[in-house]
């Protein structure tokens, strides 16, 4: 099970979310996570994780809510698992009267600092992971083999807060591998990893 963290508004430590986003400047959407239906998605098109929010914060339901159809960029994410109290809120532009969603994150002096989410919107739009990695990860003829890259199963393990042991659940084409937590029963948390077909 994952560890509860019961002094803690936040994202649990464990998820490393950031982990699975690319760093890839022709890609920069993806370096960031989306929040869409109550779920978290981060991929950098190798690997993929899809996480329930109820499992992976502890922030309340209407925070939660506020998340959807918004993105947080991975370096925001990463110093945002450092605090251990933060909340999410909408803030309306005097100005403009434009209503946005932000995570205000308190520190240890009792400051505070703003991280802005972005909305998902034309020109940031972020892939379609339930369609195009967990849909087509099912199904098809096994392989005899296949190989992964050792750096991005660790990435994954680090983003879907695996501590110790996992499942590879493997699909017909050979080149996806579905990974979910054997620590984490009870919780909606998978991953994806592209697989090489290995010739024999």
């Amino acid at each position: 099970m994952a560890k509860k963290e019961t002094n803690r508004v936040n994202f649990h430590k464990q998820f490393q979310l950031h982990k699975a986003c690319s760093s890839d400047e022709l890609r920069p959407v993806m370096s960031n996570i989306l929040f869409r239906n109550g779920y978290a998605y981060a991929t950098d098109a190798f690997i993929a994780v899809k996480a329930r929010l109820e499992d992976i914060t502890n922030f309340p339901p209407d925070q939660i809510a506020m998340l959807d159809g918004h993105m947080l960029n991975r370096k925001h994410y990463e110093m945002l698992l450092k605090s251990d109290h933060a909340e999410i809120g909408r803030v309306t532009n005097p100005e403009t009267g434009e209503e946005t969603v932000q995570i205000r994150v308190l520190c240890e002096n009792s400051t505070f600092f703003i991280l802005p989410l972005i909305k998902e919107q034309e020109g940031h739009r972020f892939p379609d992971c339930e369609k195009a990695i967990f849909e087509n990860s099912r199904g098809g003829v096994p392989v005899p083999a296949i190989g992964f890259n050792f750096t991005r199963l660790g990435a994954l393990k680090a983003a879907m807060g695996i501590q110790a042991n996992m499942q590879m659940h493997f699909s017909g084409n050979g080149k996806q591998i579905e990974i979910y937590s054997i620590d984490l029963e009870g919780y909606d948390v998978r991953g994806i990893i592209h697989a090489e077909l290995i010739e024999n």
